[in-house]
Formats: C-alpha cells, sequence, structure tokens
C-alpha cells in the first residue's frame, strides 16, 4: 500500500471537523480460503492490486504539544488493476460452491483510528489502522469486507501517515 495526497486544514477552528485529506494511490491485497470435507482438503488463494482515490474528514483529540488522538471517517473507490484470477475457474481450487468474487469497482465507506505525534512544527507521524464499514458500490448486504471464493475478507489497515505541513502566507504559524 502507497499513497501520496494533500491534507487542508481550515482557517477557522471547528469543534468536530478539524481537517480533511485526500491520497490516490495503490494497494495490494491477498488472502486463503482453505476448505476441507472428511480426508479431502483444497485450498484456494487469491492476489490482487487496485487503484484507489481516497478523502476523508479527521478531528483531532489533542492530548498534550506533542501527542494527539486521529479520527477520521472516509471513503475510497478502488479499481482492480492486476490479479484476481480464480483458481476455482481455473481447476487449481476444488470447492463445492461456486466463486462469489468481488467486481473491479469497489466504493467503501470508512473509519480511521490514529495516534499521532509531533516531531518538530510543522512535521508530523500518525500510525493509524483503517478498516471499511460499508460498501456502496455493488452493494449486497451490510458486510464491508472482500467478497472472494465463499467467503468475506475484512480487511484492516496499517498505514504511517506523514504530514509535512507548508505555510500559505497569511496563515496562523
Amino acid at each position: 500500500y502507497i499513497e501520496a495526497g494533500m491534507e487542508h486544514l481550515f482557517k477557522k477552528r471547528n469543534k468536530f471537523v478539524h481537517y480533511v485529506d485526500w491520497g490516490l494511490g495503490i494497494k495490494h491485497f491477498g488472502g486463503t480460503e482453505q476448505f476441507q470435507l472428511g480426508d479431502f482438503k483444497s485450498q484456494g488463494n487469491f492476489n490482487f492490486g487496485s487503484v484507489f482515490l481516497r478523502g476523508a474528514i479527521h478531528n483531532i483529540a489533542q492530548l498534550n504539544r506533542y501527542y494527539f488522538i486521529d479520527n477520521a471517517i472516509g471513503f475510497n473507490v478502488d479499481f482492480r488493476i492486476y490479479g484476481g484470477k480464480d483458481n476455482q475457474a481455473n481447476g487449481k481450487y476444488l470447492s463445492p460452491l461456486p466463486s462469489n468474487n468481488q467486481e473491479k469497482l469497489v466504493g467503501q465507506l470508512y473509519y480511521a483510528l490514529g495516534f499521532g505525534f509531533k516531531v518538530k512544527d510543522g512535521l508530523f507521524f500518525v500510525p493509524t489502522i483503517q478498516t471499511p464499514v460499508l460498501t456502496f458500490l455493488q452493494f449486497t448486504d451490510t458486510n464491508p469486507g472482500h467478497r472472494w471464493f465463499n467467503s468475506r475478507y475484512q480487511p484492516v489497515i496499517f498505514t504511517v501517515k506523514m504530514a509535512w505541513l507548508l505555510p500559505n502566507k497569511g496563515c496562523p504559524a
């Protein structure tokens, strides 16, 4: 998973929304499903990569001058660009149930929780965990996990965001 983007802080302080950010990137997912019935065992694997566009609204809970908690709700639109071959259709995975794989285009609402720290004025690092909470493109039910073979896989993405703030003229420090 790699991403580049920008964040936009507001000149006027807001009680709930402290900044918005957006990014464009690529991410890779992989997983395994195992099927066993008596002595018969079979295993299918999947790997695929998607380009994505992401945006989020953030709320900061300042703990002290150097540490803060970053909550965000956002959306992402992913488009699969490689992988995603169905081992079951190729005869490499022998499950009696048909595959139910996700489409190439997926849109999701996600939640992210981060613990940020200030290295120096204008430079911040925010280790974050992020997971989808609702799929809004190809909606089938409320489960936001990736559908592959006969299973759902709930992605949990660990991110380390580096924020390097470049002040505009006329903005407070």
